[in-house]
């Protein structure tokens, strides 16, 4: 009798392929690079240096991020 060879094909995480991420970590993600952005800027959103501008994005959408993920200034 033939003998029957099973391959079982693994998938294993390569550099060429980027992680996918969950929700939870996009926004953690966006929380973090926005509050870097901030504090580059000394807090500034709006403005020549302001964070939009870094983030490349309106200054009322950082506004609105901001509120959404719970971004305050420090006081």
């Amino acid at each position: 009798t033939e003998s029957a060879s099973i391959r079982i094909a693994v998938a294993t995480p390569s550099p060429d392929v980027p992680a996918i991420r969950t929700l939870q970590e996009l926004r953690e993600q966006e929380r973090a690079n926005i509050l870097l952005a901030l504090e580059s800027s000394g807090w500034r959103v709006a403005g020549k240096d302001g964070a939009a501008e870094r983030l490349g994005m309106n200054a009322s959408t950082l506004n609105s991020r901001m509120r959404a993920l719970g971004i305050a200034r420090p006081r």
